[in-house]
């Protein structure tokens, strides 16, 4: 459900601690972009991994970028 929210209204937060900064999140939709960005998540997040072998779908890879 979190994917159909973020492409309905990609103004977000994050927070960092107490700071917090208006960000624009954007669906990774070219192929080698997300390639790339696939292995830094797996790399950061290890189960990613597992977790895309016991799905058919592809799980949506997202960026937050500043702005709003």
């Amino acid at each position: 459900v979190w994917v159909y929210n973020l492409r309905a209204n990609p103004a977000v937060e994050i927070r960092d601690h107490t700071v917090v900064q208006a960000m624009r999140v954007r669906e990774v939709e070219d192929e080698a972009e997300r390639a790339r960005l696939w292995v830094l998540a797996v790399a950061a997040y290890p189960p990613y991994a597992d977790y895309q072998t016991r799905t058919t779908r592809r799980i949506p890879l997202f960026v937050a970028e500043p702005g709003n």
